[in-house]
């Protein structure tokens, strides 16, 4: 499971706080839409951020988000 907090859509940015609460991993990143691509992500639980448990989950819900065009300040994404 993936919880999103404190989404904030600025200019061409997504800020968010970011927490995986089924291993206790919790960060927050920084995703530019017209690239595509997260621009900066923080783990407190986790150095190798490119190892992240479920970096591609939150790629995805970001992308998503802007597919859509919603920016809900909390969501909550599960998967199996």
């Amino acid at each position: 499971m993936l919880v999103l907090k404190n989404v904030k859509k600025i200019d061409n940015r997504i800020e968010a706080d970011f927490c995986f609460p089924d291993i206790d991993v919790h960060g927050s990143v920084v995703y530019d839409i017209q690239k595509n691509q997260i621009d900066e992500i923080s783990c407190k639980e986790q150095e190798d951020l490119e190892n992240i448990y479920g970096i591609v989950h939150l790629k995805r819900v970001l992308e998503m988000m802007v597919e859509h065009n919603r920016y809900p300040e909390t969501y909550t994404y599960l998967w199996f």
